[in-house]
């Protein structure tokens, strides 16, 4: 039988986290225990634990980073499996849980298991967009071999991993700890680490959890540099570095799948013509962002979080 404790990192969660802890209570699979690490909050969010009876562990916010704050959840952990739920994600059903878990019983040596998001009803056009890319209906079931090692042009496919929600077998996280150097991408640059040294991660789409973001474009430009030099951090060596903001056409080919993507939705022409226009500005801002990150190495080093999760 599967026991997992969820652990929730909170910090002024309160627009979100009744709703997502009404949803962990409804699951057919319930947690073993629900464990909350809260890092200073000053609104509703610790009334919300107490009416739930969620127990908290108070660390203050120059204490939290996305990576050193989860190894404090793992070494409070006791059952099997932990899980890692961020304050804004909610369960999209009864079965998230049961379905986030199975993975560990249908294949060997699987290290971590992470779910499907999906956008909210009231994510923008752009949002719905990235998630829907990155998130697809099709499982995955990433194992590197002889016959299928780490290359250069799908490494972003193999390091996909998202503790946005996620699951772990707690003993294999103990001993392979997320990297506290980092202030953001630790669950990837984890996921690196498990491939190279031969575990199974699975990406299980019927695990399913509402999650999206309305970030400020000040807020994506400094998210997009904070990624672009984790990633560089652990992956420069082998991409080398980024010369031009429009490398490869990835940002012409970001702005190209924007087209497409609202050019299909069922919304007033204007509106489609808002989101077009305001998709290549989106796109070039979070390239450049991402670009400077990465030929920035030293800004991967943890810094204080405006907010502790992903």
């Amino acid at each position: 039988m599967f026991e997992a404790t969820v652990a929730l990192l909170t910090y002024n969660g309160e627009k979100y986290l009744a709703q997502v802890l009404e949803m962990l209570q409804r699951q057919k699979l319930p947690p073993k225990e629900i464990l909350a690490i809260d890092s200073g909050s000053t609104d509703g969010t610790l009334q919300i634990l107490e009416a739930h009876r969620i127990p908290v562990k108070q660390i203050s916010q120059s204490e939290f980073s996305h990576s050193g704050t989860r190894n404090l959840a793992a070494r409070l952990s006791s059952t099997r499996y932990l899980v890692f739920l961020t304050q804004d994600a909610t369960p999209a059903d009864n079965c998230w849980l049961e379905c986030l878990l199975r993975p560990f019983q249908e294949y060997p040596e699987v290290a971590g298991v992470f779910s499907r998001q999906v956008p909210r009803p009231d994510a923008d056009p752009l949002e719905k967009n990235d998630i829907r890319l990155d998130f697809p209906s099709k499982r995955a079931i990433k194992k590197l071999g002889p016959e299928s090692p780490m290359d250069r042009k799908k490494i972003w496919h193999w390091i996909k991993f998202s503790n946005s929600s996620s699951a772990y077998d707690l003993q294999i996280l103990l001993k392979h700890p997320f990297d506290e150097r980092l202030s953001i991408a630790e669950d990837q640059e984890w996921a690196n680490r498990m491939l190279e040294q031969g575990y199974t991660l699975v990406y299980e789409p019927d695990s399913v959890v509402l999650h999206s973001h309305a970030h400020t474009i000040a807020q994506k430009f400094r998210r997009h540099r904070e990624m672009g030099s984790a990633f560089s951090s652990f992956l420069q060596s082998r991409l080398g570095k980024r010369s031009t903001v429009l490398e490869s056409g990835a940002c012409f080919y970001h702005i190209f799948l924007d087209a497409k993507f609202i050019s299909r939705l069922s919304t007033p022409f204007f509106q489609k013509c808002k989101w077009m226009a305001v998709s290549p500005f989106h796109r070039a801002v979070i390239h450049y962002a991402y670009r400077r990150g990465w030929n920035n190495t030293s800004l991967f080093l943890v810094q204080k979080p405006e907010q502790p999760f992903d």
